[in-house]
């Protein structure tokens, strides 16, 4: 807690949890391609901030996109100033978002962009 973390794009695969404890701020977003029982959770900060914005810049960055992955949780955690899309399940099955606060500001930053997922459930959400 109350440390930053200059990470980039994290990659979570299946059976992981990426735990972001309150205080903490981690400088940069989740990319999930298929798995199981994936998780994101904490009271912690993820700040896109460091990334190229705009809708028509090539390299702007997903906060955090989950393709296909079954069993997805995502749990009180901040994102932070994100460059596109926010939090983004494609194909998902049985996705739990709960307590999930989204602060953007760019031209193109839906909060959660649920792309052709099912059995999704969001709870105490903020955007």
């Amino acid at each position: 807690p109350g440390v930053v973390h200059d990470v980039g794009v994290i990659a979570i695969e299946s059976g992981q949890t990426l735990h972001i404890p309150t205080g903490a701020v981690v400088r940069g977003a989740i990319s999930v391609s298929g798995g199981e029982a994936i998780t994101v959770c904490g009271g912690g900060v993820l700040d896109l901030s460091g990334f190229p914005r705009g809708r028509e810049h090539p390299k702007r960055q997903r906060s955090a996109i989950f393709r296909g992955v079954r069993g997805l949780r995502v749990e009180g955690v901040t994102l932070f100033h994100g460059a596109s899309w926010n939090v983004v399940p494609t194909g998902c099955d049985g996705v739990g978002l709960d307590r999930v606060k989204v602060f953007a500001w760019s031209d193109s930053d839906d909060a959660f962009d649920l792309d052709g997922s099912r059995d999704v459930t969001m709870r105490h959400c903020f955007a």
